[in-house]
């Protein structure tokens, strides 16, 4: 009888040893999941994708397709697919920036920016004015590029409920100026 005791206790030892790991290795678990979900919430990487809005010109259309400007031209949108960011501004100008397409026949429209070779240096936003601070070389083909260009990169920032005014400079001068001397 005392061996049957003795076994029973010791069968039940290891029974609390078991449970008292289990749970250690469950709490650890959980803790690193919690991490994960922790560094996967603060990493700008994501697999995520949103839509935002780029705008290009519809050529001698007369402001038929959209807002009048230039030389009897419109500015038009166009939805580009871009990474989840809150960040949305700065990545609506980078993508208007980074199109070296000069035309998309398929939808009449023309890039006046494709040749051009600007990066953002600096972008904010306060009192609904954004304050874009563009760098690098700015490629006019003749009078009619001079309000296009400015049309494709205010209206681009124009799309948001946060900007009600874009102030673009281009090293470190405003719009109007840099594009009056061409």
């Amino acid at each position: 009888m005392k061996a049957v005791k003795i076994i029973l206790i010791v069968v039940l030892i290891l029974m609390a040893v078991s449970i008292g790991l289990a749970l250690y290795f469950s709490i650890q678990a959980s803790r690193q999941a919690a991490n994960n979900s922790t560094n996967a919430s603060t990493n700008t990487q994501t697999s995520e994708k949103m839509n935002i809005k780029v705008f290009l010109i519809a050529n001698n259309d007369n402001g038929k397709q959209g807002k009048l400007v230039g030389c009897g031209d419109s500015v038009v949108a166009m939805e580009q697919e871009i990474p989840a960011t809150t960040a949305v501004l700065k990545a609506a100008m980078e993508k208007l920036l980074s199109l070296n397409v000069e035309s998309y026949p398929g939808m009449g429209l023309s890039n006046t920016l494709y040749a051009s070779s600007l990066k953002i240096d600096s972008l904010s936003v306060a009192n609904g004015t954004a304050t874009i601070k563009l760098s690098g070389e700015l490629k006019v083909n003749g009078t009619c590029d001079a309000p296009r260009i400015k049309a494709q990169l205010e209206e681009t920032a124009l799309q948001f409920s946060t900007v009600k005014k874009a102030d673009i400079f281009i090293n470190n001068k405003p719009i109007n100026e840099v594009l009056s001397t061409r």
